[in-house]
């Protein structure tokens, strides 16, 4: 199962990728994805993802010198090349259970918050992503 979130998820941000979302959509894939990151994320990397018990996550273009969607993708996912034993739950599992869309979901699941980590990562203030949020 987690192979397959894997290689679902890396094909799914290829796909979205190549799509070219208009703004308006890119928008909102964030503003969910924020709302997804303070349910899910925010307990460990805090609520401006700078990190509390888990990783400072407004930094990884820093630290890996380029912001890979993919390669967030599998983090979050489950599959974290070289990390076994860290607490950092596979989410795959999680996501494709908690919502009534199963695999597909947790890949719609797994790029909203990329694509809110990816905008983190440029420093926009707080406010833009909070207003693109769905009401």
């Amino acid at each position: 199962m987690r192979i397959g979130c894997v290689a679902v998820a890396g094909a799914a941000l290829l796909v979205a990728t190549l799509a070219g979302a208009d703004e308006k959509s890119d928008l909102r894939a964030i503003g969910e994805g924020r709302a997804l990151y303070l349910t899910n994320c925010a307990s460990c990397h805090g609520p401006d993802a700078t990190g509390l018990t888990g990783r400072d996550l407004t930094t990884i273009a820093q630290r890996d010198r380029a912001f890979s969607r993919v390669h967030v993708a599998n983090h979050i996912q489950g599959r974290r090349d070289g990390l076994a034993g860290k607490p950092m739950p596979a989410w795959c599992a999680a996501f494709t259970h908690s919502w009534p869309g199963g695999e597909g979901a947790a890949m719609l699941t797994t790029r909203k918050l990329v694509r809110y980590l990816e905008f983190v990562q440029a420093g926009a203030p707080p406010a833009t992503v909070a207003s693109a949020a769905p009401r």
